[in-house]
């Protein structure tokens, strides 16, 4: 599996903004812990394409392989129904 170091999150948050409410894959990790950082810096608006905070859900699945995939939705203002 292809890992990137560094993730261009401009067009994931694009395919996001135009699909509300719809997971979408954000990447794959290599540790938990940095999933678990990546999901919080996505909620709070930390990482810049994902802001205003709040404006996205985003939560860790488990891949076939074991490895923690950060996934996200954009809910806007407020929560979209699931």
């Amino acid at each position: 599996m292809s890992r990137r170091k560094h993730l261009d999150h401009r067009p994931i948050v694009a395919g996001l903004r135009a699909l509300p409410g719809q997971w979408g894959r954000v990447g794959n990790y290599w540790w938990a812990e940095s999933a678990k950082h990546a999901v919080r810096d996505i909620q709070l608006g930390r990482t810049p394409s994902y802001q205003p905070a709040g404006a996205f859900e985003a939560e860790i699945r488990i891949g076939a392989d074991g490895d923690p995939i950060v996934y996200a939705r954009y809910v806007g203002n407020g929560e979209v129904a699931a």
